[in-house]
C-alpha cells in the first residue's frame, strides 16, 4: 500500500460463551492509544453490545475496524487483543500485517 494512502478491514467479534451463572460476563475491547502504529482501531460498540449468549438472547457482536496507513516503505506487524474475560479461553488474538511502498511516478 503506498505511504499516506489508508485501507480499512472489519474484524466481527462475537462472544462463544453462554451464560452459566446469574451474571454474564460480557467481553472486553481495550485499545493501547498511546502507542505509534500504523494499525489503527476504530471500536463502534461497547463492552455491552458483546455478552454472551442466553436462553433468548442471541451472543453479542462487535465490528472492530483496523485501519492500516502505513508512513514509511516497510513492512509492519502487529497485533489485536481481545480480553474474553473467560477462565477456559483467556485473551484471543488477530494477527495485522502490511506493507507500505512508495509509489512509482
Amino acid at each position: 500500500m503506498d505511504v499516506g494512502s489508508n485501507k480499512v478491514k472489519d474484524v466481527k467479534i462475537t462472544n462463544a460463551g453462554k451464560v452459566k451463572k446469574k451474571v454474564p460476563v460480557p467481553i472486553l475491547i481495550e485499545m493501547e492509544n498511546r502507542v505509534t502504529s500504523p494499525f489503527i482501531i476504530k471500536q463502534v460498540c461497547d463492552d455491552d453490545d458483546l455478552g454472551p449468549k442466553s436462553k433468548g438472547v442471541k451472543p453479542g457482536t462487535c465490528e472492530v475496524g483496523v485501519t492500516f496507513a502505513p508512513t514509511a516503505a516497510m513492512r509492519y506487524k502487529g497485533t489485536l487483543t481481545i480480553d474474553t474475560n473467560l477462565e477456559s479461553k483467556p485473551d484471543r488474538t488477530v494477527k495485522l500485517e502490511g506493507a507500505g511502498k512508495t509509489s512509482k511516478k
